[in-house]
């Protein structure tokens, strides 16, 4: 299907010294991210890549004397089975990231260990201040805060830790192949083995840092839900929804910056709308499938409207759900948090009516799945 809006590169406001995802990589892995797109990096692109170079030979010499002085420690942790939050790019994840963190019974993936995965136990004297300088106040695709101390997705790790992910189409914008590593299935069973065994060794290293529970949260884990399930028995997921008609469009916004600002190329844009559709409906997918793997008790769904329209209640909800202790703790946090942010205003997007139409025609299923309204009867 022909894509029904045009999209045109976005100028952001975001420096060039901001690291980008692949200033974490070691030079193997930083080589294989290239010679995968071929090498056909944009000539605009270069200063950028000879940065990431220069860092990933920073992170090979720190990984060498991590692994030295640090392995024994990692060796001995048992981890225990993480919280997850899950749901598609664009539906709160973040926000209820931030909000359950709030929690001191709980740690959390910070922006500086999933940007320094290989290292940052012991690397913290170089890593914090030139984070703290080069990082932007700000996400780029909106006013969400950012900080090297905050919560931040883990997905970041695992593509700098070289293992497969859909988010290295963020390098090479202009490559749909790698979309199909959404599905775990997608990868080779001795890179599907690998990335077990690495993915568990970064947890380890999040507990030697902090051993409490960890609170995970990826959009690309909600197609994974087998796959942590069977690692983690006893994980805990939090499942987020939202009517697909404010998703589409601002994820077609957030990938359009991603991809301006992440890519080794300059993106055309031409496949994004078709790309988006076949994240989200590969996702919805997979995850239908999966969920059933876990037992009730483990797994809610909660919808982004209710979150939005009535945090506490939602939150004590989840809490309720999983048999939690420690809400009343929290509650007088959650509510200065929200004070802090009552001038926090979400994006607006307006919505072509041939994307509606469209919309309607491929996400059907998720709409009547979660009790969303088409844009015809809305």
């Amino acid at each position: 299907m022909p894509n029904s809006t045009q999209y045109t590169s976005d100028r952001l406001n975001f420096h060039g010294a901001a690291p980008r995802m692949w200033h974490g990589m070691t030079v193997g892995i930083w080589l294989k991210m290239l010679a995968r797109g071929g090498f056909r990096v944009s000539p605009g692109r270069i200063p950028m890549c000879l940065s990431i170079s220069l860092a990933s030979a920073v992170n090979s010499t720190l990984r060498v004397w991590e692994e030295l002085t640090t392995r024994r420690r990692v060796d001995a942790v048992d981890l225990q089975p993480p919280l997850m939050i899950v749901g598609h790019w664009r539906t709160g994840t973040t926000l209820l990231h931030e909000l359950m963190v709030l929690d001191e019974q709980f740690s959390y993936p910070t922006t500086l260990q999933v940007m320094a995965p290989h290292h940052f136990l012991s690397s913290g004297w170089l890593t914090r201040p030139l984070l703290r300088w080069t990082l932007p106040a700000h996400r780029p695709m909106d006013a969400m805060e950012m900080g090297i101390d905050l919560p931040q997705e883990d997905e970041f790790a695992i593509c700098n830790l070289g293992l497969d992910s859909s988010y290295l189409q963020w390098g090479w914008p202009n490559d749909r192949e790698y979309e199909k590593y959404l599905d775990f299935a997608a990868s080779t069973p001795a890179h599907q083995q690998q990335w077990r065994k690495l993915f568990v060794r970064f947890l380890k290293r999040l507990a030697v840092a902090d051993p409490r529970r960890v609170v995970l949260k990826s959009p690309t884990h909600t197609a994974r839900l087998g796959v942590f399930h069977d690692l983690f028995p006893a994980a805990q997921y939090v499942h987020l929804v939202r009517d697909p008609y404010d998703v589409i469009p601002s994820m077609i916004r957030t990938f359009q910056r991603l991809h301006y600002m992440q890519g080794l190329q300059a993106p055309r844009y031409d496949e994004l709308e078709d790309s988006m559709f076949n994240l989200f409906t590969t996702m919805h997918r997979l995850e239908q499938r999966d969920r059933e793997l876990i037992p009730a008790g483990q797994y809610v769904d909660v919808r982004y409207e209710e979150l939005i329209a009535e945090p506490i209640e939602t939150i004590r909800g989840v809490y309720d759900r999983f048999g939690l202790d420690g809400f009343e703790q929290l509650r007088p946090k959650l509510d200065e948090y929200f004070e802090a942010k009552k001038d926090y205003r979400r994006n607006k997007h307006k919505l072509p009516p041939a994307l509606a139409e469209r919309i309607q025609h491929e996400c059907g299923d998720y709409v009547e799945r979660f009790g969303y309204a088409t844009a015809v009867e809305s």
